[in-house]
């Protein structure tokens, strides 16, 4: 059996779509789905159940991906082998980040990574809902707050403050807040990680220990970024990091609320799979990053 049409079977049962795996390969869809009817003629089953929505893999179907994944694996594996033993950084490096990670990685560090390594092809994707890494083909993936247990390997870059800010111009509007209390009577900033969900709620640290603000929103945003740039037009108070909004501060476009209260360590972390071998791209990007975030990260 044509191993290239193998390859082209596994990126249909990833993408679920003939016309998406064409797309990804270059190729019209009906190049695609004849190439797919060929392998089922070979092998005498079928391998997918079509409709005008969606394919679904029959149990035939997942048992070749299942096995077929397992061999183009070791083949990639051994593929890197080679090329690492004579020292060559190349390939594809999908990177998931957070929808506002180039407000604090600048792109003059991707620049110098590629002028470092000009065979590898960066693709990032950048949104805040979570990938599944290994599922979705992630090489690495950073991370901001708590991680979860997983298969991956973590490495702590840096830890960073989140404050309570407002830009000068609200609070001379509305008053400036002197007790976790007053809140009540301000316009929060919160952060909306999906259609349903809404953070109404910011747990802080105070005098006293732990600290849950009730939060009157009246704008909320998928990205910190956002509710920065809300922040510094007046639209309220905003709960951020510090390393996202720096800049802002020492400009004196938005100012600390309320300082005692606020989150003194949030970690920002890179993943990657947990694989015997890890390509040389990889290990060549978290170098690159855990140097440019001062040598301190840590394995966890």
């Amino acid at each position: 059996m044509d191993l290239n049409e193998l390859a082209l079977f596994l990126q249909v049962a990833r993408l679920g779509s003939f016309a998406q795996a064409g797309k990804a390969l270059g190729m019209p869809a009906s190049t695609v789905s004849r190439q797919v009817q060929n392998i089922e003629h070979q092998l005498g089953v079928r391998l997918m159940q079509r409709s005008t929505r969606r394919l679904v893999l029959t149990e035939a179907g997942k048992l070749l991906v299942q096995r077929c994944e397992a061999h183009f694996s070791a083949i990639g594996d051994v593929t890197r082998e080679v090329l690492d033993g004579v020292g060559v950084v190349s390939g594809t490096l999908r990177i998931a980040t957070p929808s506002d990670f180039f407000d604090w990685f600048p792109l003059s560090w991707i620049r110098e990574f590629r002028a470092m390594h000009p065979k590898v092809r960066l693709e990032i994707f950048a949104q805040d809902t979570l990938v599944d890494v290994i599922g979705d083909g992630i090489d690495i993936a950073f991370r901001a707050g708590k991680l979860e247990n997983s298969r991956l390997i973590a490495i702590l870059l840096t830890t960073t403050s989140v404050f309570l800010v407002a830009s000068a111009a609200y609070l001379s509007l509305r008053g400036t807040p002197r007790s976790p209390e007053d809140l009540a009577l301000h316009d929060g900033l919160t952060l909306r990680c999906s259609p349903g969900q809404s953070h109404r709620e910011w747990r802080v640290e105070g005098p006293d220990g732990e600290v849950r603000l009730e939060v009157q929103s009246r704008f909320s945003a998928s990205a910190m970024g956002l509710l920065r740039d809300a922040a510094v037009e007046g639209l309220g108070i905003a709960l951020l990091p510090e390393m996202l909004i720096r800049d802002e501060l020492d400009a004196g476009l938005l100012q600390r609320v309320l300082p005692a209260y606020g989150q003194p360590s949030v970690s920002v972390s890179l993943l990657y799979p947990s694989r015997q071998q890890v390509q040389k791209s990889v290990s060549a990007f978290v170098e690159f990053a855990v140097a440019k975030f001062g040598g301190r990260a840590t394995r966890r």
